[in-house]
């Protein structure tokens, strides 16, 4: 993966042909001698602490019920969100996001929403909420999110210059039922606070990525498979079968922590509202996988610097 994205053109890339097939067959061997891959629920935390642990070690961990008081939670209804933050521009992206052209249309939160009341199967995903309503952090428990997020227990909006903290930004997701985001991965570490109905989840811990044949597309910092984990036998994934994954359903009032690179595959069974707190953690991420890493900062399509000066829109980076 490393030799296809740095040395992009064919005469470059059959000059690692070679050590390609030997790294391919050393993979192999060790998958084999893991075994077969095993599927666990979700580790489950009570405590801020537990989910502070999590992020050190940097592995996934979920609180039951945790956000149920929180403001959001009371409020952020579909008759809200239309009434409040109607005017919000939505791109439309497509359930496979890693996609040359992820954008299939633009609207509004509104628009989106009277879909949603008409029965039609619309799904909104990745919405910069927070940098369009930055009040937003008066409905979240900022007191648990911020040691979260950061030892100092500091944080900042994506693009604050006058305050010190970890640059945050946030991606609100709402629709109907049915709605999916296909196997990805990202740069960012995840605080995902499941607001309203149910999703189903499955994760797969970074280190499984050569079974997951990623396509190489230069892009910084989101990877993405056509690997379905839904599927009993998907073709074209042979190591697949020895890969452990979790395997969980988040119901309203669920906060989940998402270590950076992990990929996750998402399918909504009810209606839903939910938010996605994003920010990056060089440590975390490089602690998960350096390659990802690397390739991040080796992105040219658009280049890094690209990226984070349009990090707040999905759209931006990646359309």
């Amino acid at each position: 993966m490393f030799g296809n994205n740095l040395l992009h053109p064919p005469p470059a890339r059959r000059v690692l042909a070679y050590a390609q097939d030997r790294v391919r067959r050393d993979i192999l061997e060790d998958l084999k001698e893991h075994g077969q891959g095993r599927t666990f629920d979700i580790p489950e935390g009570h405590t801020v602490d537990d989910m502070v642990k999590a992020r050190r070690e940097g592995y996934p961990v979920v609180i039951r019920g945790l956000a149920k008081t929180w403001p959001c939670t009371e409020r952020w209804t579909m008759e809200f969100l239309a009434s409040q933050w109607g005017d919000v521009p939505v791109n439309m992206i497509k359930d496979h996001i890693t996609d040359a052209a992820p954008v299939v249309g633009k609207t509004t939160i509104a628009e989106v929403i009277k879909d949603i009341e008409d029965h039609k199967p619309s799904y909104a995903r990745f919405v910069p909420i927070l940098h369009r309503r930055p009040d937003i952090l008066n409905d979240l428990d900022m007191e648990f999110c911020k040691p979260v997020i950061s030892d100092n227990g500091q944080v900042r909006l994506w693009g604050e210059k006058t305050k010190k903290g970890t640059p945050l930004r946030s991606h609100l997701f709402f629709g109907e039922a049915g709605g999916v985001t296909r196997t990805h991965c990202e740069l960012t570490s995840n605080l995902f606070v499941n607001i309203r109905g149910t999703k189903e989840w499955v994760l797969i811990p970074a280190r499984f990525l050569p079974a997951l044949n990623s396509p190489v597309t230069r892009n910084p910092g989101v990877f993405g498979t056509v690997f379905d984990p839904t599927s009993v036998d998907e073709p074209g994934f042979p190591l697949m079968k020895y890969c452990d994954i979790y395997r969980f359903e988040l119901n309203s009032g669920d906060v989940l922590y998402v270590p950076p690179f992990v990929w996750h595959y998402v399918r909504t069974l009810t209606r839903n509202v939910s938010i996605g707190i994003r920010w990056y953690s060089w440590r975390d991420a490089v602690a998960q996988t350096p390659l990802l890493n690397l390739l991040t900062i080796l992105a040219t399509r658009p280049t890094l610097y690209h990226a984070i000066k349009h990090a707040v829109e999905y759209a931006d980076v990646h359309g």
